[in-house]
């Protein structure tokens, strides 16, 4: 069994301009693929949890009980204001497993809109000194905690993420549309799976016309549900995702997160070269 001590590193100097923080994933049982956000979701809860204790000096400190001046400080970080109200224009923080093959192996932390401070950085390293569970609530399965190991900068950045362009991408955990796009079995007018891809695609400032192409079967994988929405929720438990190829008429940048908890991990693509698509 993984034990469940705080591990101590050599404190790393603090990193500029740093947008992207990576973290090689360790375990005694691998992470289920469908479980990528329960993985990050906690992740992501245990830094906000030091970033608030950071942020005012007291170990007890929760974002119900600090003033609106201090959650205001960490919005950036907790992907909405003082008001619970969720952050536009993709300002947020991204909490995302990199998989290979289908199998998590990196946990990303990512902002394209502010480079990281110190104490964000701080945060997230203190967060990653305890082992994270990807278990289901309930579970009892203590077991099943992943291990966090920082790389440092001389690890090159995940493709998408740094700065390569590419017209083909596919995604590398499942897409889940976040707006249900069936009826009966039968596709929602104007909400088909490619046309909300389209629609988010565009509200990312990426306009270039692109072709939707599911691949292999649909895959069922947990989602995210804020707190906000959770008495309103109208499923609970598992959606349905789907992997896509996406063809852009002119290559692209990253990174490219789309869809339901894409912040979390779903949905996330990677840029595929065409002489890779010719070898599958």
């Amino acid at each position: 069994m993984i034990e469940d001590a705080a591990r101590t590193f050599p404190p790393p100097p603090m990193l500029t301009r740093c947008h992207l923080l990576q973290f090689a994933l360790g375990w005694d049982v691998a992470p289920d693929a469908r479980a990528i956000v329960r993985l990050t979701a906690r992740f992501r809860g245990a830094v906000l949890r030091h970033l608030l204790r950071i942020k005012t000096g007291d170990p007890s400190a929760t974002w119900t009980r600090v003033g609106s001046e201090v959650r205001e400080s960490i919005a950036d970080m907790a992907g909405k204001n003082a008001r619970n109200e969720p952050l536009k224009g993709h300002r947020h923080t991204e909490f995302l497993a990199w998989c290979d093959g289908g199998q998590p192996t990196r946990l990303l932390v990512w902002r394209g809109s502010r480079a990281f401070d110190a104490d964000e950085q701080d945060a997230v390293l203190l967060a990653a000194a305890r082992n994270v569970s990807w278990a289901a609530a309930g579970s009892g399965a203590g077991e099943w905690k992943a291990r966090l190991v920082p790389l440092d900068r001389d690890v090159p950045a995940p493709p998408g993420f740094d700065g390569q362009a590419s017209a083909i991408w596919e995604s590398i955990a499942p897409y889940v549309p976040p707006r249900h796009h069936l009826r009966k079995g039968k596709e929602r007018e104007r909400e088909s799976m490619a046309d909300q891809i389209r629609r988010e695609l565009a509200r990312r400032g990426l306009t270039e016309q692109v072709d939707v192409e599911p691949v292999g079967p649909p895959a069922w994988v947990s989602v995210h549900i804020p707190r906000r929405e959770a008495v309103k929720r109208a499923f609970i438990g598992d959606r349905r995702g789907q992997a896509v190829r996406l063809r852009f008429a002119a290559p692209v940048t990253g990174p490219i997160p789309l869809g339901h908890s894409s912040s979390f991990g779903l949905g996330v693509f990677r840029p595929v070269s065409t002489a890779g698509l010719e070898t599958k």
